[in-house]
């Protein structure tokens, strides 16, 4: 039962190719992609860019998981928060 855990700290491929390239981070549809092709059962997400906000990024991973195909658990860290925030789907 592999389990991921990884950095998304971008939330779209079309905005922030270049910073991610630049800085080598990750674009959320790049690492549930990943997670999929991996059948993992569990992926555990963190380090999101503070540009975002805590609304901005469930809405995200609720969206691109759909896309994405990810059938898995969906485990959050997110930016200032110490608790879990688990995305059902």
């Amino acid at each position: 039962m592999p389990c991921l855990i990884h950095e998304a700290t971008f939330l779209s491929n079309d905005e922030t190719s270049e910073l991610a390239v630049k800085h080598r981070h990750c674009r959320l549809p790049d690492v549930l992609l990943m997670a999929e092709e991996l059948e993992c059962r569990t992926l555990i997400l963190g380090h999101f860019s503070t540009r975002y906000s805590h609304e901005q990024i469930l809405e995200a991973v609720e969206s691109e998981r759909a896309q994405a195909g990810y059938k898995g658990e969906v485990l959050l860290a997110l930016p200032g928060e110490m608790a879990q925030h688990r995305v059902e789907g």
